[in-house]
């Protein structure tokens, strides 16, 4: 009876012993969650005060687009990176480890149209790409380790997860009941979510901040960080990017009619400078089938004009445009066009835009004006 009395109370033992173990592991695995959470919170942030005009240039993960609704060539499309389909197949491409292996797959996009005419009828459909050939805008693949950020916010995660580990340890070796630990580790990863997300640090228990010489340090360093990330961010999107993108289109028979190469390069932020050159072939059909080259080049500046919370909610964007007709001129027509235009931005919710361009003819006095819509859906998680 007396062995089959310590059996008992060793089995006890070694099952609160693993329970306890288990809570444990299952408490440092939520607060490295939390470390990634911070991390991925700045770079999401980070990806609200991108401009609209560079959301149109490269999009982060995935859009749809509306082109043209009022003119008389409307389109439908959508468009994502290669990395975004991937990263819906393998989330743990998203960690740092793999992103800097993903760097083809984050600057090669692709895209797919429907064409209607004036009555919204089907008239063709388009596919194309984009590639960054120069990114240095890249949000995600941003090295800040060697930066002031880096300096404050790695070792606060550290000092973090180290206190978490100390408090843990603490209540896994008292002499307390299961629902008493789980109650008070429970308590702890709550207040440390709450001091990440609030700043606040009255969440958490008062023996979670032993050895810990300043705790109301964490919440100075925490406001810190957060701005020291916006400034970072917004010089990183200060630099360059320079794209190549193709599309080829098709009638509503599947007959190729139409295709284009351009180039993009931006610059900066307020302003942003804004340089585009491209050239496309078009059949036109007249008496019979012609095939046009035409050749054009922009150049302008992005600017915000109204910004709240950090992010801008409407930009203007004056440019020149010239285009020049080099192959098959049509009767009674000028080869060549010299356009001042302006795209207007307005940003309705965190991914819809809603961009209005304006052209007028400064030869000829035309005006012309399209309504474009494009909605930007975020991927990013903290896996």
């Amino acid at each position: 009876m007396k062995k089959t009395l310590i059996i008992c109370v060793l089995f006890f033992i070694f099952i609160s012993l693993t329970y306890a173990q288990t809570k444990k592991d299952s408490i440092q695995s939520a607060i490295t969650s939390l470390k990634k959470e911070k991390i991925s919170s700045l770079i999401k942030n980070a990806e609200n005060l991108k401009s609209g005009n560079y959301k149109d240039v490269l999009y982060s993960f995935f859009q749809l687009a509306a082109k043209d609704l009022t003119g008389q060539n409307k389109s439908f499309g959508f468009n994502s990176t290669l990395f975004a389909i991937k990263l819906k197949l393998d989330s743990t491409l998203n960690r740092d480890y793999n992103l800097k292996n993903q760097n083809f797959a984050r600057n090669f996009q692709f895209n797919f149209k429907l064409n209607l005419d004036t009555a919204f009828k089907f008239k063709g459909f388009t596919s194309g790409f984009t590639f960054a050939i120069v990114n240095q805008r890249d949000h995600q693949l941003a090295d800040f380790s060697e930066s002031y950020l880096g300096k404050v916010l790695y070792p606060l995660l550290d000092t973090i997860q180290k206190q978490s580990s100390a408090y843990t340890a603490f209540i896994v070796n008292q002499n307390l009941s299961r629902e008493k630990r789980v109650a008070l580790l429970t308590e702890m990863q709550s207040g440390i979510d709450s001091l990440f997300t609030n700043y606040t640090l009255s969440y958490l228990p008062e023996a979670f901040f032993n050895g810990l010489k300043y705790p109301a340090g964490l919440i100075s360093s925490l406001r810190k960080i957060d701005v020291i990330s916006d400034s970072l961010y917004k010089e990183l999107d200060k630099k360059w990017l320079w794209t190549i993108k193709g599309n080829a289109s098709s009638n509503k028979t599947g007959r190729f009619n139409r295709a284009n190469l351009e180039t993009i390069i931006l610059k900066g932020k307020k302003p942003e400078l804004d340089i585009r050159a491209g050239v496309y072939y078009a059949d036109t059909l007249v008496k019979s089938r012609l095939s046009r080259f035409v050749v054009y080049s922009s150049a302008g500046f992005n600017l915000p004009l109204l910004i709240t919370k950090r992010t801008n909610i409407i930009e203007f964007k004056p440019y020149l445009e010239y285009t020049q007709i080099l192959k098959n001129l049509l009767p009674n027509e000028e080869n060549y066009r010299f356009l001042a235009n302006a795209d207007l931005r307005f940003r309705i919710t965190e991914g819809l835009w809603l961009p209005l361009t304006l052209k007028y003819d400064l030869k000829n006095g035309n005006f012309l004006g399209f309504l474009n819509v494009s909605i930007n859906l975020n991927g990013i998680n903290s896996n």
